[in-house]
């Protein structure tokens, strides 16, 4: 028998701005790369230790924009729940005893304690404000249906 799976991934223009950070993460560590090898004229190149630093940097940049387009996610299936951010995390969906919505993402707090901020679906600053409900709110109920408990 085939388990129900819903899944949810960051708005697409929350998507769009990942693949914006990650262009402009790529085009600055390429400007570095360019300034400090490839000028014409030696005096006005950056130092190597400007590119040694710089590109790392930059390309970091690059690779949390992309992570939050294409790896950013929240699975829920009739028996568990992944959150994937840079890292994925799994819980059986029994050890979840709250959810609440947060401007960072929906924070699910398992029994025993530990806690887990899910960043693909977040809840804006002035929708939370007037007290609107969002899709933060729609992923927590359907978790906590799913572990059986209302929302908290």
């Amino acid at each position: 028998m085939a388990e129900a799976m819903r899944q949810w991934r960051p708005h697409p223009l929350m998507r769009a701005g990942g693949v914006f950070i990650a262009a402009v993460g790529l085009f600055a560590a390429g400007m570095v790369v360019y300034a400090s090898f490839f000028v014409g004229n030696p005096a006005d190149r950056l130092s190597t230790g400007a590119a040694v630093f710089g590109v790392p940097v930059f390309l970091a940049l690059a690779a949390i924009g992309l992570s939050y387009t294409v790896r950013y996610r929240i699975v829920l299936t009739d028996d568990t729940l992944t959150v994937v951010n840079f890292v994925k995390e799994q819980f059986p969906i029994g050890h979840v005893a709250s959810a609440r919505p947060s401007r960072n993402g929906i924070v699910f707090t398992m029994y025993g304690g530990k806690c887990c901020v899910a960043s693909a679906v977040e809840t804006g600053l002035l929708a939370q404000s007037l007290g609107r409900r969002t899709r933060a709110d729609e992923v927590i109920d359907a978790v906590m249906k799913a572990a059986g408990r209302g929302h908290t």
